[in-house]
């Protein structure tokens, strides 16, 4: 049976010492904040010791820190509204996000949607799944960029850092040309980054099963294991899209796309620092900045 126990019944019911009240109240007057920190975190804002805290959370009954922080995300996660993960038509999930978002805070409920989904990719993903998509874009002889209606705008940005980064990175924005004209030429040498979320694309299906066919790597980027496309992908990395409203929120996948880049720019170090120069130096002639 779930826990519907709250932080305040838990409080409620322990004998607390003056050190471990200055926790309480600090968690208790920012849930939306204290569910996302470390231990030294919430010491450090409570104005107490890491030790302090993790006797806080063993104060309570739970067996670590760790538990106790889950349990936090947990109480947390049930105060933001949210929709069926069943609806993924907008327009099957507008008459709900109408009825969620009436009377609420809806910069608090948005902002807390988001947030939750930023915090899955710690989740659901470890350190290396990073680094194994990392060694196949940097050891890739091309690195192709898969995204189809709205991940369209998540996979030029992708495509944008990625080139500023390594070299060979190609995205079809061409309307004349299909995903299988784009990739027909893919090889065993090639590396695919595909960002396939709900309602899955049968193109990209069809995409993702070309490359596997022609034995290049894929990376793919979505929402669930059990994916369509899981199935010919060499690594997945996972992210959730939940949102409040009838459209999908697309914030925390650029997040995931940020946090890759950055694991590639920590590899290179300063490599690319010629390449930047070179594409600055014609931005400034453009009057571009």
């Amino acid at each position: 049976m779930a826990n519907t126990k709250t932080l305040k019944n838990y409080i409620s019911e322990t004998t607390l010492t003056k050190t471990e009240n200055k926790i309480a109240d600090f968690i208790l007057n920012h849930p939306n904040k204290a569910c996302f920190l470390t231990s030294t975190d919430i010491a450090r804002e409570a104005g107490v010791s890491d030790t302090s805290v993790i006797r806080f959370a063993r104060a309570l009954g739970f067996f670590g820190f760790s538990a106790f922080q889950k349990f936090l995300r947990e109480e947390h996660s049930r105060t933001i509204p949210s929709l069926s993960p069943s609806l993924t038509i907008p327009a099957e999930r507008l008459a709900q996000s109408a009825e969620v978002l009436s009377g609420v805070n809806i910069f608090e409920s948005h902002r807390n949607s988001v947030i939750n989904n930023i915090d899955s990719i710690a989740f659901q993903n470890n350190k290396g799944e990073f680094e194994e998509a990392c060694s196949l874009l940097l050891n890739a002889e091309r690195k192709f960029i898969i995204g189809t209606r709205s991940r369209a705008g998540v996979a030029e940005f992708l495509a944008l850092i990625l080139n500023q980064l390594i070299d060979n990175v190609f995205i079809n924005t061409s309307q004349a040309m299909t995903p299988f004209d784009f990739i027909a030429s893919c090889n065993p040498k090639d590396t695919m980054v595909i960002i396939s979320f709900p309602r899955y694309s049968a193109m990209d299906i069809t995409t993702a099963k070309m490359a596997y066919e022609s034995h290049s790597k894929i990376v793919l980027i979505t929402d669930n294991a059990t994916s369509p496309i899981a199935k010919y992908a060499d690594v997945v990395l996972l992210v959730n899209i939940d949102s409040t409203t009838y459209f999908t929120s697309y914030t925390s996948v650029q997040f995931l796309c940020e946090l890759l880049c950055a694991h590639i720019s920590a590899k290179i170090k300063t490599n690319n620092k010629n390449k930047l120069e070179k594409i600055n130096q014609y931005l400034k002639e453009q009057g571009l900045y």
